[in-house]
């Protein structure tokens, strides 16, 4: 797996995922990056949360998680 993390990106304390996809990808990343913390599928997101999912096509799973996060405001 290549990973690649833009070096002026922020710190995040955990990582959330959906448990259709997301999983291994999220372990996988967190693992790498230090991360403790995994989130799956839930209803509030933390604003310091990277979110993990396996691919990205139309955008579809991404618009809904983002209502889940605090301040989603930042993101839309």
């Amino acid at each position: 797996m290549h990973v690649k993390v833009s070096a002026n990106s922020k710190d995040f304390s955990s990582i959330s995922t959906i448990s259709r996809g997301g999983l291994v990808p999220a372990k996988l990343l967190a693992d790498h990056m230090g991360i403790d913390t995994i989130f799956v599928d839930k209803n509030k997101i933390p604003s310091n949360s990277l979110f993990v999912d396996v691919i990205f096509d139309s955008g579809g799973t991404f618009k809904k998680i983002i209502l889940k996060a605090t301040n989603h405001s930042n993101f839309v």
